[in-house]
């Protein structure tokens, strides 16, 4: 069993610190990600940090399960009025909002006894609401661990190549905890998703939500075509269409399962509306969708970078230029950045090839290729070559 560090000691400052910006905000906080990124483990640390400095009263309400618990969102509304304390400050905490049907009434009656301080977490379900609250809300969306999050879980427990680790394993913080070489938690995990978008969904098989990541999870960071995966994924008892794999798809999205990656046309200038990539928010599930197929290291490198740049603040997309791909254009604040990954540090034909598909277009952005390892150096192009592992640890880009 590998050594961790307690979760508890790794801070994830990002998110704290986004809602110590937000403590004067009038709006509620609805608190966003895939299942087991640590949506509620971080709203706990902040309000255990403001206890420090403000008397406290957390009122804590969920529904674990929809079909069993019709009526107790009303109780929960009631004891959230018995429960108030005028003199405190008074916090709501609304986990597995998802589940919640009234959600908005919900909301309002809790403002309406005087609580300011609304916290949503919901794991499958947060566009539904948004446009539920009308968009009046302050959303944080919340990753798994990084690569920097997961090598400080790891530096006290003695790993001697924690990169290998993370690429293994992947950056979930109850994998870190629970001991990731039990796949029993991993499947449950996954179910779980599946499970709770069936349940918020008349009509959603959670037989077609597992095949649809599957098939993403063995196509990750590949061109996707609704059409042949509808086609791909059709055998006996599941029929389905190019229209309802693309409604699957952003169910998949909503969990914070996968996001999408548009295509630019480089060579045009121009967006291509329908062509696009897809990744997983976390690479570990792309092996744990896949037990009885290796998942390509490559894939789950490219994986990890998307997600770095998401994590990061960037717009993200894959680029086609005439005949070539490029992995990433990455952009944020009038900033540019073209990224290429190899699989071999030491593959002079693969490395040629992806920069010469670079320095095609002819703009002054800077272009890296990244390469499994932890070297960094530029070559006489201007070509920046950054290890992996000095990329995710390091400030720069």
């Amino acid at each position: 069993m590998r050594q961790v560090t307690d979760i508890k000691n790794v801070m994830r400052l990002k998110y704290l610190n986004a809602f110590k910006n937000l403590r004067n905000t009038t709006k509620p906080i609805l608190v966003t990600g895939v299942c087991g990124s640590g949506k509620t483990w971080i709203v706990e640390s902040y309000i255990s940090a403001l206890s420090e400095e403000e008397n406290v009263n957390v009122i804590r309400a969920s529904l674990d399960n929809p079909k069993k618990e019709e009526n107790k969102e009303k109780k929960i509304l009631a004891l959230a009025g018995e429960k108030y304390k005028e003199d405190l400050t008074n916090i709501i905490l609304i986990d597995n909002a998802c589940y919640f049907k009234e959600l908005k009434n919900t909301i309002k009656e809790a403002q309406g006894i005087g609580i300011k301080d609304i916290f949503i977490i919901s794991s499958n379900d947060g566009p539904r609401i948004k446009e539920s609250l009308a968009y009046d809300v302050e959303e944080v969306n919340v990753l798994p661990y990084s690569f920097k999050e997961y090598a400080v879980c790891l530096n006290e427990g003695g790993e001697s190549d924690i990169f290998a680790s993370y690429l293994k394993y992947g950056g979930i913080p109850e994998n870190v905890q629970k001991n990731t070489e039990n796949i029993a938690y991993r499947k449950d995990l996954t179910e779980k998703i599946f499970q709770k978008s069936a349940d918020i969904r008349r009509g959603c098989s959670n037989k077609l939500l597992r095949k649809t990541a599957r098939y993403l999870a063995l196509n990750s960071g590949r061109a996707v075509s609704l059409r042949k995966m509808a086609r791909d994924i059709s055998e006996g008892d599941t029929l389905t269409n190019d229209k309802t794999i693309s409604t699957y798809i952003s169910y998949l999205e909503d969990a914070g399962l996968i996001f999408q990656v548009p295509f630019y046309d480089a060579s045009k200038k121009e967006m291509l509306p329908n062509k696009r990539e897809y990744f997983f928010s976390d690479h570990s599930f792309m092996t744990d969708l896949c037990l009885d197929e290796k998942i390509p290291d490559l894939d789950k490198l490219k994986n990890i970078t998307a997600t770095e740049l998401k994590r990061r603040g960037y717009d993200i997309f894959s680029v086609q230029h005439y005949g070539d791909n490029i992995d990433f254009l990455a952009k944020k604040s009038g900033m540019k950045i073209y990224i290429q990954l190899v699989s071999d540090a030491e593959n002079k034909e693969e490395i040629s090839e992806k920069k010469a598909s670079m320095l095609k277009i002819r703009d002054a952005y800077p272009k890296m290729i990244i390469t499994p390892g932890n070297a960094s150096s530029a070559d006489a192009d201007g070509v920046l070559f950054t290890g992996i592992e000095k990329f995710l640890l390091g400030s720069q880009f």
